[in-house]
């Protein structure tokens, strides 16, 4: 049966088309219910495809397959209506656009981040805004895999792998990996939106990682020569905004460089209430550093 729908959903414009199975299938139990849509959900193309299943404790939209701009997301969402309504998600993505998924809605300044050192910002870390609405009004636990993860402002990281659960507008990824700025990086994430501006917990160790692509990453671009290094951190921040995150973070930043010089470099101090190691290298000339 050929359908469309055009209009609002969380005030995010939706025009899609596409074709469902009979009416008179809608409420078979146990009988998968095709739905397939194309067209644009807030001025993205975008493609869904799955079967609807119900049973008496809830709906699985199984075989999930969804495009939506650049983003890509395959596998099942089960929704749980007992005793308390939770989403179960067991998915996997090519690629997951979080300057997309996160964009404000119709009508609000849009979210996209603007990259480090773009024409026209003096900030390193953009001051768009960031939605967390996905965390509200919602629980959720699931296990998430995602091959290329494009975070708030550009910048990328691979082969992400984590579990994670949401209750009362409370994020939890007690086990994060992924592989990003030329090494490994593990942790856990953890993120309080009950509040206008969320708080937010970090605690990685990235391993093996290229320390002139962490520099950049806090807005310094110098040449390094040579020189791997273990970045470990620990960081409470609040706010919705990378600008507001890097403005309130509280904690410690620890770097172990292993033989690398960097050559001029001059840059801001760090946030006075955090802890770190890499001051020696933002505010020396022709710096050597090595760990025993």
């Amino acid at each position: 049966m050929k359908v469309e729908f055009k209009g609002t959903v969380d005030d995010r414009s939706v025009a899609l088309a596409g074709t469902v199975g009979p009416i008179a299938m809608f409420n078979d139990r146990g009988t998968p219910y095709p739905v397939r849509l194309n067209g644009e959900v807030a001025d993205r193309k975008t493609a869904v495809a799955f079967d609807l299943k119900r049973d008496d404790k809830g709906t699985v939209l199984d075989g999930l397959d969804l495009v939506h701009g650049a983003s890509d997301l395959k596998g099942t969402v089960d929704i749980r209506d007992t005793p308390k309504t939770t989403w179960i998600l067991n998915v996997t993505s090519t690629t997951l656009d979080l300057n997309e998924l996160t964009a404000e809605r119709k009508g609000a300044a849009s979210a996209k981040a603007v990259p480090a050192g773009a024409a026209g910002s003096k900030l390193v870390f953009s001051d768009a805004p960031v939605s967390f609405d996905a965390l509200r009004g919602r629980d959720a636990t699931g296990d998430v895999v995602i091959d290329h993860l494009v975070l708030p402002g550009g910048r990328k990281v691979e082969r992400v792998r984590t579990h994670f659960s949401i209750a009362d507008a409370k994020l939890d990824a007690p086990r994060v990996q992924a592989a990003g700025y030329g090494g490994t990086i593990a942790g856990s994430v953890a993120i309080d939106a009950r509040t206008k501006a969320p708080a937010i917990t970090v605690k990685l160790e990235g391993r093996d990682l290229d320390l002139s692509a962490v520099l950049a990453a806090a807005g310094v671009n110098r040449e390094v020569k040579g020189g791997k290094t273990t970045v470990v951190v620990d960081l409470a921040m609040r706010g919705s905004s990378p600008h507001e995150w890097a403005s309130t973070a509280s904690g410690t930043v620890g770097s172990c460089p292993l033989s690398v010089a960097v050559s001029s470099l001059r840059c801001a101090p760090p946030t006075p209430t955090i802890d770190t190691s890499v001051p020696a290298l933002m505010n020396a000339s022709d710096t050597f550093c090595a760990c025993s």
